[in-house]
């Protein structure tokens, strides 16, 4: 008999969605669907500066049409939405909704389970800014790059044509006690916890995160420092509370940006253990 259980984890970039998605992909009976949207999203880009922004941008055009990633939007819900292949038991979809335009509409996610996974944006920033100095990138990333303000849109919506309250979660309490947070999730998402989701071979060699691999070998993924760790780690790293001090370029993308983490904040399950900045 077919199945179609899909659990769609909806994060902005920089959130330990990667990591995440690692765990749950260690589970009997799971297919990965890893970034879904980003081809459509790229090939309905239109380029028309010649900056390291932009260029950068058409390099990973390039990667996605050379390696046949699919960009047909239909056919991506479908996948999305759809049967899974024989011998999968559910999907676990990984949404950045830096990828997430309103043009895509949001109705077909009515078939899937949803969740949302926030990080305080200052932290988000900080990765950002640091990954694209190293990569050469120097022009300023926007509100549509970060996706702060689409998550919460996006949260949302799936609240009205759904009629409940999607579950959100704190990155920060999944690294600070990965199996009791890991637990209560799979509760909550219909799974049953299994003790393989905290460690994994290094490299990337046994995941199915295609996308990621993919970006990951390129030329530019493979100077980004969050690759470097990618590749090296085999469980969650320990949790470690760092003063992050932004430029002052920066500083308005924050401001704006805090108002959609408070509001996503205040429907975020608490644990015993969790600590968070407002």
């Amino acid at each position: 008999m077919k199945t179609n259980k899909h659990i769609a984890m909806w994060a902005c970039p920089r959130s330990r969605s990667t990591v995440i998605t690692r765990a749950f992909e260690n589970l009997d009976g799971c297919i990965v669907y890893d970034e879904p949207l980003e081809a459509p999203n790229v090939l309905m880009t239109t380029y028309t500066m010649s900056n390291s922004r932009t260029l950068a941008e058409q390099d990973l055009k390039q990667l996605i049409l050379q390696n046949n990633v699919e960009t047909d939007l239909k056919k991506v819900i479908e996948k999305l939405t759809g049967n899974l292949p024989d011998g999968k038991l559910f999907s676990f979809q990984k949404m950045i909704t830096g990828d997430y335009r309103s043009e895509f509409g949001i109705d077909w996610a009515k078939k899937l389970t949803n969740f949302f996974l926030i990080r305080h944006p200052q932290d988000i920033i900080f990765s950002f800014d640091i990954a694209e100095r190293r990569t050469g990138i120097t022009e300023p990333f926007t509100q549509q790059n970060l996706g702060m303000k689409t998550l919460y849109e996006v949260f949302q919506q799936i609240e009205v044509i759904t009629g409940q309250t999607p579950l959100v979660i704190h990155s920060d309490d999944l690294i600070k006690n990965p199996p009791s947070a890991l637990k209560w999730l799979c509760k909550n998402l219909g799974l049953a916890f299994d003790e393989k989701m905290l460690t994994w071979k290094a490299n990337l060699e046994d995941s199915n995160l295609k996308y990621t691999k993919l970006y990951a070998n390129s030329a530019s993924g493979s100077s980004e420092p969050w690759f470097e760790t990618l590749r090296s780690t085999q469980t969650f790293l320990p949790y470690e509370k760092k003063e992050k001090k932004l430029p002052d370029r920066l500083i308005p993308l924050l401001d704006e940006s805090i108002p959609y983490y408070e509001k996503l904040l205040q429907h975020c399950h608490i644990f015993e253990w969790s600590e968070h900045r407002v």
